[in-house]
C-alpha cells in the first residue's frame, strides 16, 4: 500500500499527468510511469523515502548535475512530505 503522503502527490500530479502505469521491482520506493497531459512526453515519476536526510537525495542530485545523452534528465525534483520525496525524468523506455 502507498504512504499517503504519495497518494496525495500522485492526486495532485494527475493534472498534469496520465499515470500509465506502475513498476513494482523497485527496492527503495515506487516508479510510476505517465503521459505530460500537454505535450505528451512520457516520463516516469520515481518516488522515494529521505526521512529529512538531505543525503538520501543522492540520486536526483547526481543526475541533475550532468548533461549527456546517456544520463537520465531529471525534470522536476519535490519534497512530497512525510518524509518522501519524488523526482520526475523522461521515460527513456520511449528513446
Amino acid at each position: 500500500m502507498l504512504p499517503r503522503a504519495v497518494q496525495d502527490e500522485l492526486h495532485r500530479l494527475s493534472t498534469t499527468y496520465k499515470i500509465d502505469g506502475r513498476e513494482d521491482k523497485g527496492a527503495n520506493g515506487w516508479l510510476f510511469f505517465a503521459t505530460n497531459k500537454v505535450t505528451g512526453v512520457k516520463v516516469a515519476i520515481k518516488f522515494y523515502w529521505w526521512g529529512d536526510q538531505p543525503a538520501l537525495h543522492g540520486e536526483p542530485r547526481f543526475l541533475a548535475q550532468f548533461n549527456s545523452p546517456n544520463i537520465i534528465p531529471i525534470l522536476a525534483a519535490e519534497l512530497v512530505g512525510d518524509g518522501w520525496a519524488c523526482f520526475i525524468c523522461r521515460d527513456m523506455r520511449q528513446m
